[in-house]
């Protein structure tokens, strides 16, 4: 599965823990959160005027935390850069930098095509 490829490429081309949707509580600083926030089908008609899926595309969000704002700016280069490198072009990505409670966090938002 495309989901599964990529964790495992972010994991080693980011040097990142990452968790689906929320971290456990046991999670040290710093890590990483993703969340698939949409899939949509892509679709054309067929010779037979039946939908015919052509691509998926997928919208996730993968947020950094990190102690410092240095150290998650510096983490998510890391992060975006592992995106970049992932086997399927990247349509759009947005970045933002947030302060939680006790840490600092990078969300980014992005698309690509399987």
């Amino acid at each position: 599965m495309i989901l599964n490829r990529f964790v495992e490429h972010f994991t080693r081309e980011a040097g990142l823990n990452l968790y689906l949707n929320e971290a456990p509580n046991s999670a040290k600083l710093p890590f990483c959160v993703y969340s698939v926030i949409s899939t949509t089908d892509n679709t054309c008609l067929n010779s037979r005027q039946q939908r015919a899926p052509i691509a998926r595309e997928y919208l996730l969000q993968v947020d950094i935390y990190g102690a410092t704002f240095a150290l998650t700016q510096e983490k998510c280069e890391l992060a975006r850069a592992a995106i970049y490198n992932f086997e399927k072009p990247i349509i759009e990505l947005n970045t933002q930098y947030l302060k939680d409670d006790t840490s600092y966090r990078a969300m980014i938002e992005f698309r690509f095509i399987e």
